[in-house]
């Protein structure tokens, strides 16, 4: 299982306030958003693209693979 992981600390390290500040960033709905960062949804890759290219991170940096 593919789980999403650490973005509220990379968005701080970023200087992004609020998830509100960081969805607007990516043009995305704040509270599709937070299924994300909750681990509620895992996101598509066109979403994973978006995530990286504003938190200037590598894609296993917010996600990590689980058995079962």
């Amino acid at each position: 299982m593919v789980r999403t992981r650490y973005i509220k600390m990379i968005m701080a390290d970023r200087g992004f306030a609020s998830q509100q500040a960081l969805a607007a960033h990516i043009g995305m709905d704040t509270g599709q958003l937070n299924k994300y960062v909750n681990d509620k949804q895992t996101p598509g890759l066109s979403v994973i693209n978006r995530l990286c290219k504003a938190l200037e991170c590598q894609p296993g940096d917010i996600l990590e693979y689980r058995p079962g």
